[in-house]
């Protein structure tokens, strides 16, 4: 685990949020929505490999015949990876362009998406209408957001501790208090460690 800062707590003397990168995180999972790619790729870059472009095609083609609620992903590979649903264009909330200006570490890796059955049952009625599909495409462009800080290793934890010290006010020792893991983002993990430090008693 690599630490990445340290917050001491504003009310009790030597009580802190110890924040670290989560190194052992797993990729998130999601029961809506699958982010495919080619399986050929050296990096996994979703959660659904596609033996071919075959397999993908059909997918762009199912979202096009409203079987499938979904977005093109783009993907930039260099010494690490990340993906992303793209620079979003006026009008159709599907219409993206690459967001990466590097044409030769980046391009489309694959879709995004949910079925429409699943779509509709969240923010449908009886048929989707266009700004209930809107929702479906934020939803799935969060999603997408929370793989990539995965991919970046933006997954985070934190350990609130009690320092120990001597007479001489030297550190000997700490004592955990609390924990938790499994945040994407720094600012997520921050606030949470900062909610455990107003509430952390000995």
């Amino acid at each position: 685990m690599n630490k990445i800062k340290e917050i001491a707590s504003t009310t009790h003397a030597d009580i802190v949020a110890v924040i670290y990168q989560d190194d052992n995180a797993e990729p998130p999972e999601n029961d809506l929505v699958r982010i495919a790619y080619r399986g050929s790729a050296r990096n996994t870059l979703g959660s659904q490999p596609c033996t071919d472009d075959d397999e993908l095609d059909q997918i762009g083609q199912d979202i096009k015949d409203g079987v499938l609620v979904g977005v093109p992903v783009w993907a930039y590979v260099h010494s690490g990876s990340t993906i992303s649903t793209g620079t979003k264009l006026p009008g159709d909330t599907r219409l993206r362009e690459n967001p990466y200006h590097c044409r030769w570490d980046s391009g489309r890796s694959g879709w995004a998406y949910m079925t429409a059955k699943a779509a509709l049952k969240e923010w449908g009625n009886k048929r989707l209408s266009a700004q209930q599909c809107d929702k479906a495409h934020q939803y799935i462009d969060g999603v997408v957001d929370e793989f990539a800080m995965y991919l970046r290793g933006e997954v985070y934890g934190f350990v609130v501790e009690h320092i120990e010290r001597n007479e001489a006010g030297e550190e000997i020792g700490r004592d955990q208090l609390d924990s938790c893991w499994g945040f994407y983002g720094e600012e997520h993990v921050l606030d949470e460690a900062t909610t455990a430090l107003a509430h952390a008693t000995l």
